[in-house]
């Protein structure tokens, strides 16, 4: 850009002589790389809640319409279907495997396991051979082929497809093949079964982890689907009894047949086992074992246990020799006793040594308890002064406590006991208070009138017990007996009640009176007893102070004298009894050691004896049963064919007594006819609808409404192009986001804009000032001296936000030229209501100066320069040296600021001529409104025209649209309130 101009072609405007001139410098912008920036912040393969937060509530409507339409289909769907009903009855399968015999062994087969028992009962269950049977035994044939011919409305367009489909395809057939025509496949498929008809509406349900299986049948008839149910179960229990006893039949005649091969057999095998006996002369006991083997048997058991008792013989006397003799003697009675007493003996002599009193010794004793009597005496001297054995003081203290006791009674009973007159007194009260608590039995006896009305109540009641054998309790006659009775009952307890509060009156009177008389008793007794007290208290204290201070000086002798007898008595019969007791213990354990040695000598002997007579009758047991051993030998050559014989007896046996068991368990068993296969619930007629389940239906197609609503609401806002909000602007262009301006409930387009400037305290116009700050920081100068704004689109806010940039910046002090550069679809004079027969088109085609086409408008400081008439070639117009003139008016002193309204970018090359002369250039972006690929090309031909672009402008902003930037412009409003306002 050339910056280099004459100073004759600045514009000097009246009035602006004196003002002060604006230093602007002479460099070049560099653009700030933000999507870098952001690119290293921002991670897109993550899910954006928020957004889909967003697109949920900016399509609600779309998602609650199609909810409540796929909601309201569910419903008709399900009203208009024929309800089906579902009869249910349980089965117990228990798995058996049917065995001819205990210990078969089938070759080349293999256990069914539970499984596979189980699912070929179910197939049994849905088998056509048993439906057939239920249609037979309940005689439904007919209805299945009514159903059969019954088809849906649509069942003829089908079928018409489907044959136009198989000609075709059986045409091309024919061309291949040569073939005269097609052939009709229709006539050549057989009928479909009835029983597939009924195994349709069957469906079997195992319960987990049992035996029990559910059968369900679904019908349109209740009672029929019942009906069905109950027979299928029934059928199949019949069928699995059928196979059963079939089984059994052919079990129990193939077990006869070989019954007879097997008797035979073994007759003939027990005939040559008892002839190889009687010629080889064997003897067979019960028990199957020659006599030799038990004697053997026996002498081998009587051999181990005389082994057992030498070995412990031996043992025993092995032990005996080689301990001592304290070993030998410890079961001995009479050692133990013996070593008892010396125990004893020896901690009697240690508990002599540690104590140094004897308690065992009378004279000891009697000393003792003359010391303990004189030292109780002596401390009784100490603490009663001798009181209680001095007779004058005793009988003092008797006086007193008489006279004590008398005033306590006098205080408490105040001497009424004493009076006569309280006494007569308190006997008549006792007499009322008897006649009070005595109840209505006593009153009523001295009371005639009570009496009276008793016996007439008496009688009623006999005469209406009488009555009421013959009348009910509700017969007239009866119900005045009963009232009657009532109202005498009533009198009698008023008349008692009265009788009661005339003795409680006479009962409280007589209370006052015996108070008073017993408050005037006495008192003058009080007065001389507690004078009486006083003066025993008096000589008492006086003459036991005189009691005799000599005694506690004799019985103190006495006690020394005694303590000192003690000590030597004691001390002497402590040397005697241990000189006893040493000896004592000495002689108890000579004995002992005598006795240990008896002990000791003829245990030895005993038990070498019983050790000798085991070891001999051991070696006689031990050549009797070698002899045998010898004999058994012999009997076993002999005994060879007769083991073989007696294998093939016994093996002969156990298979005829194995299929005798085994033919008596199968005819008890197919005469019972047991089966594994029960019945455990018979299906009952259902009582409320299976299908349609209204419920779920309606909860299904909701859920699936509001599916499909969602899927289609993400659907529209991915293919949508527009840019929805001011965050999504952000990061789509990755460039500063300099203001948001929101969207104006005013439409008309001249008051739009002039809001700033008529309304400055309202969001509108905030958010312009708020854009102004952002400019003052969006370079390193500050504010740019040359902005332009444009936009991808027309209708994108471009020129109200020129005007209104204008206002706010001559607002803030400064004079603002604004230039309309649109030659082609001019606006700014139509928004400032100015004159558009001057104006760029002329100055730049050299018909007049600049300061003929600049006009001034209802803003002040605000100068504008309109675009004039339309010219044929607007680009030519804008790439001349008189556009870079009127720009250069930015680096003198004419203005602060001046401000291009720009053409849209997308179609027309004159805002990128013009974008590339100023400092910076602003992108206006309508939210809502602009298209990405559009905005996108925009941006992409301002770069490539190497264009400083240093930010956008958010216009039509909407508060809570649902996107992003939920911008809140009521705090712009603060302004606004009158109070506010009139305190500033």
């Amino acid at each position: 850009m050339n910056n280099n101009y004459d100073n004759d072609n600045v514009m000097s405007l009246p009035g602006r002589d004196n003002m002060p001139v604006v230093q602007h410098s002479n460099q070049s912008l560099q653009p700030y790389d933000y999507r870098e920036q952001r690119n290293q912040e921002d991670d897109d393969d993550k899910i954006n809640l928020r957004e889909l937060w967003q697109i949920i509530i900016c399509r609600k409507w779309l998602i609650l319409n199609i909810a409540l339409l796929v909601f309201v289909v569910s419903l008709i769907a399900t009203l208009m279907m024929k309800p089906v009903y579902r009869a249910s009855a349980t089965l117990q399968l228990n798995p058996e495997k049917a065995q001819v015999l205990e210990y078969d062994v089938e070759a080349g087969t293999q256990a069914v396991s539970s499984k596979d028992f189980y699912q070929t009962q179910y197939e049994l269950l849905k088998s056509r051979m048993l439906a057939n049977r239920v249609i037979e035994e309940l005689g439904i044939e007919s209805q299945f082929r009514e159903a059969q011919l019954a088809r849906p409305f649509f069942a003829k367009t089908l079928d018409n497809l489907r044959a136009l489909f198989t000609s075709d395809t059986a045409g091309s057939e024919d061309d291949t093949t040569g073939t005269a025509g097609p052939v009709d496949t229709k006539e050549l498929m057989g009928e479909q079964p009835l029983a597939d008809k009924l195994l349709e509406n069957l469906s079997i349900q195992p319960v987990k982890n049992s035996q029990i299986v559910t059968v369900h049948y679904d019908d349109t008839n209740p009672e029929r689907a019942a009906t069905i149910a109950n027979t299928i179960v029934d059928n199949f229990v019949e069928v699995n009894l059928e196979r059963r006893r079939d089984a059994a039949t052919y079990a129990e005649n193939f077990l006869t047949e070989e019954l007879v091969t097997a008797k035979s057999k073994l007759l003939e095998s027990e005939s040559k086992l008892n002839a190889y006996a009687k010629e080889r002369g064997i003897i067979i006991t019960d028990n199957k074992e020659s006599l030799t083997s038990q004697k053997l048997r026996g002498l081998s058991q009587a051999l181990t246990a005389a082994e057992k008792d030498r070995i412990k013989a031996e043992s025993e006397y092995t032990k005996a020799s080689q301990s001592s003799a304290a070993a030998t003697t410890l079961e001995n009675s009479a050692v133990q006793t013996m070593k008892k007493s010396l125990a004893e003996l020896e901690s009697q002599y240690k508990a002599r040594l540690k104590s140094s009193s004897l308690f065992e010794d009378s004279n000891i004793r009697a000393l003792k308890q003359q010391l303990a009597q004189l030292e109780s005496e002596y401390q009784a001297e100490i603490t009663s002064s001798r009181a209680i054995d001095n007779p004058v003081i005793r009988s003092m203290k008797q006086q007193l406590a008489q006279l004590q006791s008398q005033y306590k009674a006098e205080l408490s009973a105040s001497d009424a006991i004493n009076n006569p007159t309280v006494s007569i007194l308190k006997q008549q009260l006792a007499r009322l208070q008897t006649q009070l608590q005595g109840g209505s039995g006593t009153n009523t006896i001295q009371n005639r009138t009570v009496q009276n009305l008793t016996q007439q109540m008496a009688k009623l009641e006999s005469q209406y017990q009488e009555k009421l054998q013959v009348y009910k309790p509700a017969y007239p006659l009866m119900v005045q007996l009963r009232q009657k009775i009532d109202e005498l009952r009533k009198q009698i307890s008023q008349e008692n009640q009265s009788q009661r509060s005339t003795l409680t009156q006479q009962i409280n009177q007589l209370k006052q009176e015996i108070n008073q008389e017993t408050q005037a008793v006495t008192q003058n007794t009080r007065i001389n007893l507690s004078q009486q007290i006083r003066q025993l208290q008096a000589d008492i204290a006086r003459e036991t102070q005189t009691v005799g201070s000599g005694t506690r000086a004799y019985l103190k002798k006495q006690i020394d004298q005694l303590k000192v007898e003690i000590a030597r008595e004691t001390q002497a019969s402590d040397n005697n009894a241990r000189t006893s007791l040493l000896q004592r213990i000495n002689e108890l354990k000579n004995q002992i050691a005598k006795e240990s040695n008896n002990i000791n000598n003829t245990v030895a002997e005993d038990l070498k004896a019983k050790f000798l007579a085991a070891q001999d009758r051991e070696n006689i047991l031990r050549e009797k049963l070698e002899k045998q051993k010898a004999e058994l030998v012999a009997l076993r050559d002999k005994n060879i064919g007769l083991n073989e014989l007696q294998r093939e007896v016994e093996s002969n046996r156990n298979i005829y007594e194995g299929l005798l068991n085994r033919q008596k368990e199968i005819g008890v068993a197919g005469g019972i006819g047991s089966n594994n296969i029960s019945v455990v619930d018979a299906a009952v007629i259902p009582f409320k609808v299976h299908t349609p389940n209204l419920k779920l239906n309606l909860a299904l197609g909701a859920v699936s409404g509001v599916f499909l609503g969602l899927v289609l609401a993400i659907l529209l806002e991915f293919m949508d192009d527009r840019i929805k909000s001011t965050e999504e602007l952000d990061q789509f262009l990755g460039l500063p986001l300099l203001g948001i301006i929101p969207k104006s409930k005013q439409k008309d387009p001249l008051k739009l804009a002039l809001m700033t400037q008529g309304e400055p305290r309202s969001a509108f116009a905030e958010a312009y000032r708020s854009l102004r700050t952002n400019l003052m920081f969006s370079t390193q100068q500050g504010t740019p001296g040359v902005l332009a704004i444009t936009s991808a689109a027309a209708a994108e806010g471009k020129s109200t936000s020129a005007v209104n940039i204008a206002t706010v910046f001559s607002q803030a002090g400064n004079t603002v030229l604004l230039v309309d550069t649109d030659l082609r679809n001019p606006s700014v004079h139509k928004r400032l209501q100015l004159e558009n027969s001057k104006g760029l088109t002329n100055f730049l085609t050299g018909q007049d100066h600049i300061e003929s086409v600049t006009q001034s408008c209802q803003i002040p400081d605000v100068y504008v320069v309109t675009a004039g008439p339309l010219s044929p070639n607007p680009v030519e117009l804008l790439a001349s040296e008189r556009l870079d003139q009127l720009l250069s008016m930015a680096k003198t002193d004419t203005f602060d600021l001046i401000i291009l309204d720009m053409p849209p970018v997308l179609g027309l090359a004159d805002a990128l001529v013009i974008s590339s002369r100023v400092d910076a250039t602003i992108l206006s972006v309508a939210i809502g409104e602009s298209k990405k690929q559009a905005v996108t090309g925009a941006l992409k031909r301002l770069r490539h025209a190497r264009s400083n672009i240093i930010g956008t402008v958010a216009t039509k902003t909407k508060q809570g649209s649902g996107y992003g930037y939920n911008y809140h412009y009521d705090y712009y409003g603060y302004g606004t309130d009158k109070k506010m306002l009139d305190a500033v």
